[in-house]
């Protein structure tokens, strides 16, 4: 049976002398393996060229039954992407891209659909294949932070007043540090974290952070993610991100 995929590509993975396996978080699907080949042809380098991390494009895939594997065919980039990929000649642009092909490789586990973290994580990728420059910065930043809200792990900003503490296990705002564990944030973090939850894509250029505060900001993510689940907390491209900037 054959079915249009709109895909996210998240990294390559040779399979064989032949093929590779492309790992895509899929709109229809969730995260699937899709086969491509591996060959120097032209027709071979069209669609690695198409399927680079954090590319978004469509495909008809050949769905078989009992299989985790599918052949691909007709590969052509999202409609609403400006150009494939992520920028391999900007610098800025491919650390973020492969920081967040990284990243959600290690979050996006599920081989089911949903529409809300799909529409999260397409988003992203058709930012970095635009031509927007401002705020390249912040954008995994801002990306980490909106994530939470379609995973279902979004801090209880209800719960916000100034002064208080971020508890980082349970994701409330609390007047007191938690009693029985470390795992909360200062004053002054928790104001950050607050902030974050109003920061998008399109304003992350209006948000003005230091090295150290940025830095400081992806760690504490991180923290945040790991406390929920999501095995993020050795990703070697984080080492990049801090080189970045």
């Amino acid at each position: 049976m054959y079915q249009r995929l709109e895909c996210v590509a998240l990294r390559t993975i040779k399979y064989s002398d032949r093929s590779s396996i492309l790992v895509a978080y899929s709109r229809q699907m969730g995260r699937v393996g899709l086969l491509i080949a591996a060959g120097k042809g032209a027709a071979a380098s069209r669609v690695r060229a198409l399927t680079m991390p954090m590319s978004s494009f469509e495909c008809v895939a050949s769905i078989t039954p009992g299989r985790e594997l599918f052949h691909i065919k007709d590969v052509r980039p999202d409609d609403g992407a400006m150009s494939p990929g992520y920028g391999s000649l900007d610098p800025v642009r491919s650390a973020v891209g492969f920081f967040m092909a990284d990243f959600l490789s290690a979050v996006l586990r599920e081989p089911m659909a949903d529409e809300p973290l799909f529409g999260g994580v397409r988003a992203i990728a058709r930012y970095l294949a635009g031509r927007e420059s401002r705020g390249l910065a912040n954008v995994h930043i801002a990306a980490l932070a909106s994530l939470t809200v379609p995973l279902g792990i979004e801090p209880d900003v209800a719960t916000w007043r100034h002064g208080r503490f971020l508890d980082l296990r349970e994701g409330r705002f609390t007047v007191s540090p938690p009693a029985g564990h470390s795992d909360y944030l200062d004053q002054r973090g928790s104001q950050m974290a607050w902030l974050l939850s109003r920061m998008t894509l399109r304003n992350a250029r209006f948000y003005r952070f230091s090295r150290e505060e940025r830095n400081e900001i992806l760690r504490e993510l991180l923290r945040y993610y790991t406390l929920h689940g999501y095995k993020v907390g050795n990703l070697v491209s984080v080492d990049i991100l801090r080189d970045v900037f």
